[in-house]
Order: structure tokens, then C-alpha cells, then sequence
């Protein structure tokens, strides 16, 4: 397809400013460099030695690439989130990130990476016989892309503690925290995404505890310890434990390419 340009430059004679700008746009078909994208460049009209050349592509035309991060530290509790399923999954703040495509493209390659502390406490109920009841809570993380989830990425965190409802209850106790803090970095490619808007996030579900003796859900437990205070007899207190998600630095990115 041929380009007309229907003002011819003369040397000697005054540019006229309205016949110039038919040169570069216009409504009329086939006629300025700029009426169409590209200014109606194609293989039909390159010339025969043509190569492109770098200074013909826009940054980002062919590969794009957008990145977020989080340095503060973010504490998440069991009682936070009181909802239960798909519709208890929070957003971990700094964990994500958005970008808009303005083209559809072959491959998006979306990564991110946490650093996590938890605090996931196994609580015996009941020790007298055999067969011990438990009671304990999950804590999932789950990337979700466009607000759909990626069950492939579903994680559970580890369980760092082992606490007894009862004081006299031997071998619980202690936290394990300091030696089960990690740092994860996972990924998912998608093929064939559409222009538009797309975001990726990490999300976090804190399950509620199920008392395996009453049935009941609930966000804590309360449990009886002995406490001792100066030079003066111990004395049984009751206090609450909540599980707990800190997330420390963490990042997400996106590759596309066309």
C-alpha cells in the first residue's frame, strides 16, 4: 500500500502550514504518514534490503516487564479473618503486582518471593488415653492471578508449636519458630494472555481452630499454664493463643513477551 503525499516541498518557497500537515495526517484514504499506524508501513511497500532495527521498536513493544515489593514487616493473627473459605483469603500487602498489556501476548511469566515466620501452634486437648484429641489450625498461602486462584501454588506453613490445655500435660510447650522461618519463591506461566489490565497476588488464609472434644470453631484457644513470679509460689493463669503470619521482604514480578 503506497503512501501519497499530495504538498510537494520546494526549496525558495514558503511552507504552507495546512498542505504540510495533509502531508502528515488526513482523513482522506491513503494519503499522510501518520493517518495510520505505523504510517501505513508494511512487508508489501518495505524496500527489498529493509532490516529493522532497534530504533523501530518502542520500549516494551516486545518484552514488558513490572515488579513490586514490601520491606516492612506484617503481622497477621487467627483472629483477623473471620470468615471462613474462598472468601476468607486476605491480600498480603507487598506481595503482588499490576500491569496493564496493551496487546495480547504469546507468554506472561508471573514470580514472587516471601520471607515467613509462623507461630502454628498443635494443641492437645486431651492426654489420658492411647488415642490423644487435637486441635489445630492451617495456614495457607495461595497465589491468585486476575482474582482467580492458582491451586498449584497452595502452601501450608509449618507447625512451629505443640501447647497443652492442661498445665500437668508433659511434652508440650516451646516454640520451634526460630528454626522453621523461610523464604519461598514460586512461579506460574500463562500462555495466551489478553490485553488489559492483570494483577497477581499472595493471598492468606488462616484457618479457624476445631476443638475436636466440643466440635466447635473458634479463633483461639485458652489454655491453663503455671506461672511463676520473683521468689513466690507458682499459680495457674489462663491466657489465649492466637496463630500468627509475619511476613518480612517480599517481592512479585511479571514478564511478558510478545
Amino acid at each position: 500500500m503506497s503512501v501519497i503525499l499530495p504538498y510537494s516541498y520546494v526549496n525558495g518557497v514558503p511552507l504552507k502550514p495546512d498542505e504540510h500537515n495533509r502531508n502528515v495526517y488526513t482523513d482522506t484514504p491513503h494519503e499522510g504518514v501518520m493517518s495510520t499506524a505505523n504510517g501505513k508501513l508494511h512487508s508489501t511497500n518495505f524496500g527489498s534490503g529493509f532490516e529493522v532495527q532497534s530504533e523501530h521498536i518502542h520500549p516494551e513493544e516486545v518484552i514488558r516487564g513490572r515488579q513490586g515489593a514490601g520491606l516492612e514487616t506484617l503481622d497477621y493473627f487467627s483472629d483477623g479473618i473471620g470468615e471462613v473459605g474462598e472468601a476468607a483469603f486476605v491480600n498480603v500487602a507487598g506481595c503482588g503486582v499490576k500491569v496493564y498489556i496493551p496487546y495480547d501476548v504469546t507468554l506472561a511469566l508471573w514470580q514472587w518471593t516471601f520471607f515467613f515466620s509462623d507461630f502454628r501452634t498443635l494443641t492437645v486437648e486431651d492426654a489420658t488415653d492411647d488415642s490423644p484429641d487435637f486441635a489445630s489450625a492451617d495456614i495457607i498461602v495461595r497465589a491468585s492471578l486476575n482474582g482467580s486462584p492458582l491451586l498449584h501454588t497452595m502452601r501450608s506453613l509449618p507447625q512451629t508449636s505443640t501447647t497443652g490445655l492442661d498445665p500437668d500435660i508433659v511434652g508440650t510447650g516451646g516454640t520451634a519458630e526460630k528454626r522453621s522461618s523461610m523464604s519461598w519463591d514460586m512461579c506460574h506461566m500463562q500462555e495466551g494472555l489478553s490485553a488489559g489490565w492483570h494483577d497477581l497476588n499472595l493471598t492468606l488464609y488462616m484457618e479457624q481452630f476445631l476443638h475436636q472434644i466440643s466440635g466447635s470453631l473458634g479463633d483461639a484457644f485458652e489454655v491453663s499454664g503455671s506461672q511463676k513470679r520473683g521468689g513466690f509460689s507458682s499459680r495457674t493463669a489462663s491466657y489465649y493463643l492466637f496463630n500468627r503470619a509475619s511476613f518480612g521482604v517480599r517481592s512479585a514480578r511479571v514478564l511478558t513477551i510478545l
